[in-house]
């Protein structure tokens, strides 16, 4: 009886949503998986230090102290270089970011001592050219495999020649099997009561948004399209769940065009969540969508986004146009004035509707997906993730 590989998951910090891709792995029936990374997240300031996942607490788990420089952009990680050294580490999946130099550093020594090493990247977002195409080219070429967010990026890299067969579309996901408990409890009551709640004009379709309050996620272009559709008889009621520092620019831009806004603030009750997302018409994000997007899909509401998918996160790939939502032209605000109507003639999404929006979170962006994949990986096996992501 062959006995389980270890395989140590290297990372600077583990972010919380991560916990139940790490629970899935636990399970393996043919991996050990050992997780090593700082043990709290080092982009906050020092006297905010927030601990990341709970997979920190486990017995599996080795600290492994980052340092950051140049603004952020260069992080070391000297643990990470006599990790490969340890009798116990089989493979290795890091986190391949090409601007750490101790990843460059561990993995040469890795693949010396004839060890199995892995990349879980984002990879490339876009086309580069330069040093920038010369430093990605050299480091993703470096693994004996690369475990990518998105079929984007796996097309790109194939165009900058890289084996497809190294290339391994894992996806990505958040708490699929409680969301799916939660939305499965709420009741049509529950969700008409929560609109009750949140504005006078209840019958009116809600757009919702969560996500920091900030210039980078553009939610004046939103409040400056619902304006214009309110001047064409169009009522909409806008829900922003988060804080951030363009609260009150929001919030005066509202109030000028007299449109509905519920600024709810931060929500971290997920059946709170599930129920603000529920009784949405449709989710509305003019910058990038990322995470946004599989928890609304997951919750039965569709998705607009913009079009530049070179200034997108990989969750973009989850949104199918007219299916489970829209895309609309980057910064342009008469397509997603158009987008938004398109989407809200009535308050409820159709039985359809919803089931779409499910139908590829369940099928492709959840933990049992991920897990499935990332073993095939392991095993060595060449990818044999889906071309597309089509319903």
């Amino acid at each position: 009886m062959n006995r389980k590989q270890n395989v140590y998951i290297a990372y600077n910090f583990f972010p919380h949503y991560r916990t139940p891709v790490f629970n899935e792995l636990n399970k393996s029936k043919h991996f050990n998986f050992f997780y090593a990374a700082n043990k709290f997240d080092p982009y906050v300031s020092k006297g905010d230090l927030i601990e990341s996942s709970e997979i920190c607490k486990q017995p599996n788990f080795v600290n492994l102290p980052c340092y950051l420089f140049f603004k952020h952009r260069i992080l070391l990680q000297p643990k990470l270089i006599t990790l490969p050294f340890k009798k116990d580490v089989h493979q290795i999946i890091y986190h391949g970011n090409p601007w750490w130099p101790c990843t460059w550093l561990s993995v040469l020594i890795a693949k010396s001592l004839g060890k199995k090493t892995y990349f879980w990247t984002h990879g490339w977002y876009r086309k580069e050219s330069g040093i920038k195409s010369l430093l990605y080219n050299a480091f993703f070429r470096l693994p004996h495999g690369n475990l990518l967010y998105g079929h984007m990026s796996k097309c790109l890299a194939i165009n900058e020649g890289i084996n497809p067969d190294k290339l391994h579309v894992i996806y990505n996901s958040l708490d699929f099997d409680k969301q799916n408990q939660i939305r499965d409890s709420i009741t049509e009551d529950d969700i008409q009561q929560t609109r009750q709640q949140l504005f006078p004009n209840s019958n009116a379709p809600i757009i919702v948004a969560c996500a920091r309050l900030t210039k980078l996620k553009k939610f004046h272009l939103l409040i400056e399209a619902a304006a214009n559709l309110k001047k064409q008889g169009h009522n909409l009621n806008i829900l922003l769940i988060g804080n951030g520092p363009e609260k009150d620019n929001l919030k005066k831009q509202a109030q000028n065009a007299n449109l509905s806004l519920n600024l709810f603030g931060p929500c971290y009750d997920e059946t709170q969540l599930a129920k603000l997302i529920m009784a949405s018409k449709v989710t509305v994000m003019p910058g990038e969508v990322g995470l946004t997007a599989m928890q609304s899909l997951n919750f039965g509401t569709p998705v607009i986004t913009h079009d530049d998918y070179a200034h997108q996160m990989p969750e973009w790939e989850a949104i199918i146009p007219n299916k489970n939502g829209s895309f609309f032209t980057n910064n342009d605000i008469p397509t997603l004035q158009a987008a938004i109507k398109n989407w809200t003639q009535t308050p409820d999404n159709s039985p359809q509707i919803k089931d779409n929006c499910t139908a590829i979170i369940h099928r492709l962006w959840n933990p049992h997906k991920q897990v499935q994949i990332i073993e095939n990986a392991l095993r060595g096996n060449p990818a044999n993730d889906f071309t597309s992501a089509t319903l």
